[in-house]
């Protein structure tokens, strides 16, 4: 029995150090955890004071491996939306938009085709006296339906100089041919209904009060036809154009004074493109070109 309880007694002491020992790793192991989450705060507040929002990454630190890649944290849904409509605007700012152009009436020209016929053309400018940049040539083509075709360039710098010169290259493209420069759509709302949008004078003069340039604000008009109007009606919204980005921007910001008042502006939201046929928004035709071959009920 002696024998007994002295083995029991040696394998409690032989126990109670053993735990020793693991409180003593778990205790290194909390110290160590606190000084990496520590760390990583330190790390959060930095990021956090340099304008970076928490889940977030600069589109500028880019990894520099493949494993590196794996471990850096995805960009929020936000961060991503964010990069794909500068993506997107970025690519059209290098694209020119060209109507009439030679040989696709019906829009069946092909992207080669296209982009020699657009090339060659660039051969025939007088270089001394346009002075013509380097490395001016059309990467990227899309034939539409209408005849038109989609040009892109290099850069936003190159697709400017085209619209600038656009005289010239219409003239040795095609008689036909004329470049369309992109514009932006703004909503003003609730505008007096005393404004004549056709006055060109107010345009200028709003121009003027905003340092924006000569010509900057395309077209006015009102949205809803003037007949369609209720009586004793005050406010309409207006529908105006400008030239560029910056000046769009610009007037966002600082709203327009029209007939008196001051009217706040904001981007024009197109309408999503929908098949009256298959009822689909995703569906990219319209009912003429839908392959379905029965109706669907756009309410049920």
């Amino acid at each position: 029995m002696k024998e007994l309880i002295g083995t029991l007694e040696a394998r409690v002491a032989a126990a109670g150090d053993h735990i020793s020992e693991l409180a003593n790793e778990l205790a290194g192991v909390a110290e160590c955890a606190k000084e990496k989450i520590e760390g990583a705060v330190e790390n959060i507040q930095e990021a956090g004071c340099a304008g970076l929002p928490l889940g977030e990454s600069s589109p500028v630190s880019l990894p520099f491996s493949y494993a590196e890649a794996v471990r850096a944290s995805l960009p929020s849904t936000t961060r991503a939306a964010q990069l794909s409509v500068v993506d997107r605007e970025s690519i059209r700012a290098r694209q020119i938009l060209i109507d009439g152009f030679p040989g696709n009436r019906d829009g069946t020209l092909l992207e080669t085709e296209i982009l020699e016929q657009a090339n060659d053309a660039l051969d025939y400018l007088s270089r001394e006296e346009l002075d013509v940049p380097e490395g001016l040539r059309f990467t990227v083509a899309k034939a539409l339906r209408n005849g038109g075709v989609v040009l892109e360039l290099a850069t936003p710098d190159l697709a400017k100089w085209i619209v600038q010169h656009a005289h010239d290259y219409e003239f040795v493209l095609s008689p036909r041919a004329k470049i369309r420069p992109r514009q932006y759509k703004l909503v003003a709302e609730f505008t007096p209904v005393g404004l004549d949008p056709t006055d060109t004078t107010q345009w200028r003069q709003t121009e003027l009060d905003l340092d924006l340039e000569e010509g900057a604000i395309v077209d006015a008009r009102w949205i809803k036809p003037i007949h369609k109007r209720y009586q004793g009606q005050r406010f309409a919204h207006l529908l105006v154009t400008l030239s560029s980005p910056e000046a769009a921007n610009k007037v966002i910001r600082a709203g327009l004074v029209l007939a008196g008042r001051h009217v706040s502006v904001r981007k024009n939201l197109a309408e999503p493109l929908r098949c009256s046929k298959c009822q689909r928004y995703d569906a990219g035709h319209l009912a003429k070109e839908c392959p379905q071959d029965h109706d669907t009920c756009g309410t049920c």
